[in-house]
């Protein structure tokens, strides 16, 4: 496990063998040219998905599913909630 958003640090991205991206939420859109990696999150309490963008490259979009994953445990169970209850989130800063 990385230290997240420390200066340094690293994140943990996760690889899946049952995507064809290997990256975990991270979906390939074959009729997007420019940005065809899509970061989306699964959200079982209201059956839905997060949509964290699309970008040029399947690391890329790990790399914003890692750094929302990062966001969501550093903050409180009460912003969690908020933040999940949103449409569209602001896109995490760049590297």
């Amino acid at each position: 496990a990385g230290n997240g958003g420390d200066v340094g640090g690293t994140l943990e991205l996760v690889l899946s063998e049952d995507n064809s991206t290997g990256y975990k939420d991270v979906f390939y859109l074959k009729d997007r040219k420019k940005k065809p990696y899509q970061a989306k999150i699964w959200r079982p309490d209201t059956k839905d998905h997060i949509n964290l963008g699309t970008f040029r490259g399947k690391h890329e979009a790990a790399v914003a599913v890692a750094q929302f994953a990062e966001m969501v445990v550093r903050i409180s169970p009460a912003q969690t909630n908020a933040v999940l209850k949103k449409d569209e989130l602001p896109r995490p800063p760049p590297a």
